[in-house]
């Protein structure tokens, strides 16, 4: 196997500045240095390297001078937003492209004058993104011969050798000016003001929104993380000046998530810590000397598109107050595109969407099952999925062991398991990535992941019944699904509610229903007791539907002679209701239930009472007996006199008794 230990040399010798990353992985490059602080390696460093590292990937941090444009032009909105940038700047010239695809996308590499600054989005003017670009500040790059995670080997095109540095070609000068970031343009009216100071309190909305926005941005590419703190503390001690209240706490969140989310590049929490605390300095100072105008808003405050790296500003007119709000004709805004479906009709593309049902009712089965359509590029009509070429599939699972369910469930129902990528700490499955934290690591080239189950990947400490904060877990994760393409479907179970409204069983918190695009609901099937229904509570995008129906079996397995039965599912029919319905007649038929039984408990506990107890003695034995406070309001309606308590008459301050209607 090749990689850095027959590579890199060669490389070096071309002009770049090679460093090992660990076989087929993108992540984590080695401690100091990429980043704006980072220091190249020297040719004896490498040649040392070499013999330590052999079959490992090969980064690179882009030399001085030359810059990477990382274009995904397999998807088609990039596809339509880079020809429309052809069309208007000109093409790009030939030269050397790394991919690991065989279509045009991959990393393009160009001369630019020493010390450019580019924005890190490529877009159009109006902010459709196809790219991003690769600076020597900016991320890195993986070079050829490396292993991609999941598409094969790397690859040069356009070359058959290691290119050379010197002889790349030059960035045109129109997508130099288009994509060069200027940044604002102010003028210090008082160089000797002492840093701004942060202000106290809660926050405001508009620093709550920076900080949310900016802990997206940490949870996005590697590279673009020292960016995204730099705005984003850039933003704060602008809000601190206009008086925007809370800048303390949301300087020092923003800290610990940094830290959190670079101390493994940068060799160190204090080395990330000096690299916040200098950009805060700088920033605080900034303000204090070019304080905003009296008559006018902040100019230098990044969108929250610019925060995390997507549609950030270009030189065009509109892109100076990128950050402001624009009234626009119709014919300027962005033109429609096409909704992708993965499942017609139930999981679109790009989004982020809910599988939620009962404890032990089959859900972890049923993904399986799609999962097993999904990789096979087999047909399933009834779910909306067409024949076609195999998918990808990324998997967090820890509802369940691994070695034991999870993979003999997986190969009874006939998965492709090249087409998976498992996503634990350890090999056998244990160790849950915390999301959103580890976004980072996830394929970004899946059709699916899915998540079971969401809430054993909330950091520790959260409580996710704070809708600010589950909103700031779940919107990173939805971000992502948009950028990469990736449709995701996160695992729940459902409340146990006496309500029949399929609105009140999302468990854990409401704003999961409130971020997702698309809800399937699943629960036991009435009349089948091995059985389970499954359809669209909600969907943004499609109509409900009838509900489908599942059989829950079993099946023989044989792996490598480890040999059990596992649990597998099946389809066996169309039902004639949504799933809401059905949800809603179960639960009615429970609730009636429930309600008849504490009729009859209340009305025998009244007559062994003589046909009186005072209330508090009833709610005792009430709760003893396991009586809802629910079913109990219904059955006292029923059984007691005047429907309701009644004070003891004849006694001050006497007891509420509770007294059977005769």
């Amino acid at each position: 196997m090749t990689g850095f230990d027959t590579h890199a040399l060669a490389l070096f010798e071309a002009g770049w500045h090679p460093f090992p990353l660990p076989h087929g992985q993108k992540f984590p490059p080695p401690p100091g240095v990429t980043g704006a602080g980072g220091v190249d390696y020297t040719r004896s460093d490498i040649a040392g390297l070499a013999t330590e590292s052999k079959g490992a990937n090969v980064g690179t941090r882009t030399p001085v001078g030359v810059i990477g444009l990382d274009l995904d032009l397999y998807k088609d909105a990039h596809r339509a937003a880079f020809d429309r940038l052809v069309a208007v700047l000109g093409p790009l010239p030939e030269g050397p492209r790394s991919s690991a695809r065989d279509d045009d996308s991959g990393i393009r590499y160009f001369r630019v004058p020493a010390g450019a600054r580019l924005v890190g989005t490529i877009a159009t003017s109006d902010g459709a993104a196809c790219g991003e670009t690769i600076q020597r500040h900016h991320r890195f790059a993986v070079l050829p011969p490396s292993t991609h995670p999941s598409a094969g080997a790397y690859r040069w095109h356009g070359t058959d050798d290691i290119p050379a540095v010197a002889d790349l070609p030059e960035l045109p000068p129109t997508w130099l000016a288009h994509l060069t970031d200027h940044g604002p343009d102010r003028t210090a009216t008082d160089p000797d003001a002492a840093p701004q100071s942060l202000t106290p309190g809660s926050m405001s909305s508009k620093v709550a929104e920076t900080l949310a926005t900016a802990v997206a941005g940490l949870s996005g590419d590697v590279g673009a993380r020292h960016d995204v703190m730099t705005r984003a503390t850039a933003s704060l001690a602008r809000l601190a000046e206009q008086g925007h209240s809370g800048t303390e706490d949301a300087i020092d969140t923003l800290r610990e998530r940094f830290v959190t989310a670079v101390e493994v590049d940068r060799g160190g929490a204090a080395v990330a810590v000096r690299e916040f605390d200098t950009a805060l300095t700088g920033a605080l100072t900034k303000v204090a000397q070019t304080p905003t105008p009296p008559t006018g808003e902040p100019d230098d405050l990044p969108s929250a598109a610019e925060l995390i790296g997507i549609g950030a500003a270009t030189t065009q007119p509109e892109a100076a107050q990128s950050n402001r709000p624009r009234a626009r004709a119709v014919s300027e805004m962005a033109k429609a595109e096409p909704l992708e479906w993965l499942a017609e009709g139930r999981i679109p593309r790009g989004k982020v969407g809910l599988l939620i049902g009962e404890e032990g009712a089959g859900k972890s089965l049923w993904w399986v099952w799609l999962v097993g359509k999904l990789t096979r590029g087999a047909a399933a009509p009834e779910f909306g999925v067409e024949a076609g070429p195999p998918m990808s599939v990324t998997l967090i699972v820890n509802a369940d062991g691994w070695s034991d369910t999870v993979l003999p469930r997986l190969v009874v129902a006939g998965v492709d398991l090249d087409r998976l990528t498992v996503v634990s700490v350890d090999a056998d499955g244990e160790g849950t990535p915390v999301l959103p934290d580890d976004l980072d690591v996830l394929p970004t080239n899946s059709d699916l992941l899915v998540v079971d189950e969401w809430l054993t990947t909330v950091p520790s400490g959260k409580s996710v019944k704070d809708a600010q904060v589950a909103r700031a877990l779940l919107v990173p994760i939805k971000d992502w699904a948009e950028r990469t393409g990736t449709a995701v479907v996160l695992v729940s179970h459902t409340n146990r509610v006496a309500t029949g409204s399929s609105r009140d069983a999302y468990a854990n918190t409401s704003e999961l229903r409130k971020v997702a695009r698309f809800s399937l609901l699943l629960a036991k099937d009435r009349d089948n007791p091995n059985g389970f229904t499954i359809g669209v509570e909600k969907s943004n995008l499609a109509g409900a539907g009838a509900a489908l129906r599942f059989v829950n079996t079993v099946a023989d397995f044989d792996i490598d002679g480890v040999t059990g039965t596992t649990g597998i599912c099946r389809y066996s029919g169309e039902a004639d209701e949504t799933a809401s319905e059905l949800f809603a007649q179960a639960r009615d038929e429970t609730d009636d239930s429930e309600s008849k039984d504490a009729t009859d408990w209340l009305r025998e506990f009244l007559e062994d009472h003589n046909g009186s107890a005072e209330s508090a003695l009833v709610l005792k034995a009430a709760k003893a007996n396991l009586v809802s406070d629910r079913a109990l309001a219904k059955a006292k309606r029923k059984v007691l006199a005047g429907g309701r308590p009644q004070k003891q008459k004849g006694v001050k301050d006497g007891p509420w008794l509770w007294i059977l209607d005769t």
